[in-house]
């Protein structure tokens, strides 16, 4: 005799063989409500309700086919969870975890029936899987770009932060030589108080925007900054 089958997918098999039956179910491609009829007939009935093969079943709370295949839910929603957990923190690969999590979670639900999904404890964490995997689908790719801009910025703003600098160093030098030729210093002459003697001349007072201390520096010597040093010759605000 002859079988047709819905499998765990919602699709229908068949017809095989009893013993093909058999092996599906030993495969735990088959549970004990899984619905069957016979090649002739057009009524469908639980694999569990067909006498000839009521030696492969008992009830489909207590075999221990079903509790194996819970023990794989459960592995494979854990999985699927883990996975969409770390993809939402890893950048670049993170896409690909998260469309392999969403796989698993959905593998999850597809190993058993509509039917006997509530009889399981396994599915809450494939959901959870799913929704976390839709999430980093949304969320890695900003991270990605995150990581991506990032540097670029760091660079954007420290050359700003340099240039903000050399135009303080720029007329620092520039009321230092009107300095030197007032008070008729001579060439590696120290400028006396240093910047002190330069803040009357410049209104108002120059802060490195990246909090570093300005020097005067000896006559012949350009002022300097602790953090960015000197202002480069081919500067020019």
């Amino acid at each position: 005799m002859r079988y047709h089958i819905i499998g765990f997918d919602g699709n229908e098999y068949g017809p095989v063989s009893a013993e093909e039956v058999r092996e599906w179910f030993h495969a735990h491609r088959l549970m004990a409500d899984s619905s069957v009829r016979r090649e002739k007939s057009l009524d469908w009935a639980t694999l569990k309700d067909l006498p000839e093969l009521a030696d492969l079943t008992e009830d489909a709370n207590s075999q221990p086919a079903f509790r194996r295949r819970e023990q794989s839910v459960r592995r494979t929603a854990l999985l699927s969870l883990i996975l969409a957990v770390v993809a939402i923190f890893l950048p670049v690969l993170g896409t690909g975890l998260a469309v392999l999590a969403f796989l698993k979670g959905r593998q999850a639900f597809l190993m058993f029936p509509p039917t006997l999904r509530r009889q399981t404890t396994g599915l809450g964490l494939a959901r959870i899987g799913i929704v976390v995997a839709w999430l980093a689908l949304v969320v890695n790719p900003v991270i990605s770009a995150i990581f991506a801009v990032h540097p670029t910025l760091i660079r954007w703003e420290n050359q700003k932060t340099a240039t903000a600098c050399y135009r303080n160093l720029f007329q620092i030098e520039v009321v230092k030589e009107q300095y030197v030729s007032e008070n008729r210093l001579s060439p590696g002459s120290t400028i006396p108080r240093g910047m002190r003697s330069l803040i009357p001349y410049l209104h108002p007072a120059p802060i490195c925007p990246a909090a570093g201390q300005y020097s005067a520096n000896p006559v012949g010597t350009a002022p300097a900054c602790s953090i960015h040093d000197s202002r480069p010759t081919a500067f020019k605000p």
